[in-house]
C-alpha cells in the first residue's frame, strides 16, 4: 500500500478530533502558521492541555507523519511520567514515528486486526 493510499484514507476519514493515550483524551487541532505556541515546530503535544497542536498548511503526507509523532511523545509521557531530556525524546520519537507509520500503511491487516476488526 502506498503512502499516498493511506493519507487520502486518512482524509476521507478526516483529521481526528480527538485522540485517547491510556486513559486521557487529547484535543487534536490544525493551526495556522501564526500560531504561537508551535513557533517553528511542524506540531506539538502537551500533556498540561491534552492538546495535539498541528501546523494545518501541511501537506497531507507531513500532517500524517507529524500527527503520529505528537501521538508518540503523548504515549512516551504518558508511559514514563515525565518528560526526557529533549534531544533524546525527540530522536527516539523521530526514530519510532518514520518506522511505526511504514508499518501501519504497509500492514492494513494487521491495523485492522489490533482494532478488533479481524482484518482490512
Amino acid at each position: 500500500m502506498f503512502l499516498g493510499v493511506f493519507v487520502d484514507c486518512f482524509f476521507m476519514v478526516g483529521v481526528p478530533g480527538f485522540v485517547r493515550v491510556g486513559p486521557y483524551v487529547y484535543r487534536v487541532l490544525l493551526v495556522g502558521d501564526d500560531d504561537p505556541v508551535l513557533g517553528g515546530d511542524l506540531g506539538c503535544s502537551s500533556f498540561d492541555e491534552l492538546c495535539i497542536r498541528l501546523r494545518g498548511s501541511l501537506s497531507l503526507g507531513m500532517l500524517c507523519g507529524v500527527l503520529l509523532h505528537e501521538v508518540l511523545h503523548a504515549c512516551l509521557y504518558n508511559s514514563v511520567g515525565v518528560s526526557l531530556d529533549i534531544v533524546f525524546e525527540e530522536f527516539l520519537v523521530g526514530a519510532l514515528q518514520s518506522v511505526l507509520l511504514g508499518v501501519l500503511v504497509d500492514n492494513p491487516d494487521l491495523v485492522g486486526f489490533l482494532c478488533g476488526l479481524g482484518g482490512v
